[in-house]
């Protein structure tokens, strides 16, 4: 068994633009199914060996951001900005994951289904924006069934891959994590 760790930044986080487009899905996002705040970006990690390190999580990334295009590249992400949820996956099933998120780097964003999304889904795979791209490697490539509504919107994905993940860590307060 490997870990991928799904990354989510909260709508109060620092490291979150503050733009049009991300107050709009803070106010078209579904209700959280836990105590944290809305989330309103996604991305698969795949996290490296002794990747925990500080208040820094290691490895590799597979995301979008709004007008970007994906990537597939080493990152390191704060333990105090984002939200991390571990799913464990059969080997075959993570380096198909893997494979397939590094076959997207590149592909544009999905502009058209991004603003379309709170109206309906759409089944586009040239293009991604963020819950889309994970969603949709989670689909193709694992064991995890999803609709496309839990697909469209970051909370969405948040809340359909709850019961499935446990949290990788929890903030403690804004300064302090634990490892779980």
């Amino acid at each position: 068994m490997k870990q991928v760790l799904l990354t989510y930044v909260r709508a109060d986080s620092d490291v979150l633009q503050r733009s049009v487009w991300n107050r709009l899905a803070r106010w078209v996002a579904p209700a959280s199914c836990d105590d944290l705040p809305t989330v309103l970006h996604a991305e698969l990690f795949f996290p490296a060996d002794n990747y925990y390190e500080g208040n820094q999580v290691r490895g590799t990334a597979c995301g979008i951001t709004f007008g970007g295009q994906v990537y597939f590249r080493e990152r390191a992400y704060s333990t105090r900005d984002w939200v991390f949820r571990s799913l464990d996956l059969a080997d075959g099933d993570y380096d198909k994951l893997r494979h397939w998120a590094h076959a997207q780097a590149g592909k544009p964003f999905d502009t058209w289904s991004f603003v379309m999304a709170p109206l309906f889904a759409t089944n586009r795979t040239h293009a991604w924006f963020c819950s889309k791209l994970v969603g949709k490697g989670l689909l193709d490539n694992t064991h995890v069934s999803l609709t496309c509504s839990e697909m469209q919107h970051p909370q969405a994905l948040y809340n359909a891959m709850y019961e499935r993940t446990r949290p990788a860590m929890r903030p403690v307060d804004a300064k302090q994590l634990v490892l779980v």
